[in-house]
């Protein structure tokens, strides 16, 4: 991994509001927002990288979305102004220890805010992601069962394909 870069655009979208998300009710009030960005992993070794964001995006839509449970393209939003102090934050690289597929520690710049570093580990949660034992058959989806603190048994599921010297990487939940 040693002096790999791995450049990925990271979209999330965040819906929430009074009533049921998944029923169609003019009366209902709900808000959805975007937070998009081209994402720059940078190995330095095979066990120290650097993430930066660029190209960062944030955007707000107050009403229904066309489909639910579905990213939604950016055109559909009302694109907010960054102030320029958050997004010197979000441009604001990190370090972090890789083992084995986990993140070890991740060392933030002493400016940087709580806001930004949490956008940041959610991030950096998608590249936490043990192939070491993966077959290497294309197309194979794995299930992962995992306990969280109430007791409820969680389940992820990871789609991956491999296509020549490209490596897609799904993480659904």
């Amino acid at each position: 991994m040693s002096g790999n870069v791995y450049r990925f655009r990271y979209d999330s979208q965040i819906s929430s509001g009074l009533g049921s998300m998944d029923t169609i009710n003019s009366g209902e009030q709900k808000s959805t927002h975007r937070f998009s960005a081209m994402v720059n992993i940078n190995f330095e070794t095979a066990q120290s990288a650097t993430l930066r964001l660029e190209d960062i995006q944030i955007a707000s839509l107050n009403g229904e979305l066309p489909e639910l449970r579905r990213v939604q393209s950016l055109e559909l939003f009302d694109e907010e102004t960054i102030e320029s102090q958050k997004l010197e934050e979000l441009q604001m690289s990190c370090t972090f220890e890789y083992s084995e597929g986990s993140i070890e520690r991740v060392y933030f710049n002493e400016k940087d805010t709580v806001w930004s570093k949490n956008i940041k580990r959610a991030i950096l949660s998608l590249v936490q992601l043990n192939l070491k034992e993966r077959d290497t058959q294309q197309d194979e989806e794995r299930s992962v069962q995992i306990e969280d603190s109430s007791d409820v048994l969680l389940s992820k599921m990871f789609a991956v394909n491999e296509e020549s010297d490209n490596l897609k990487i799904k993480k659904l939940f």
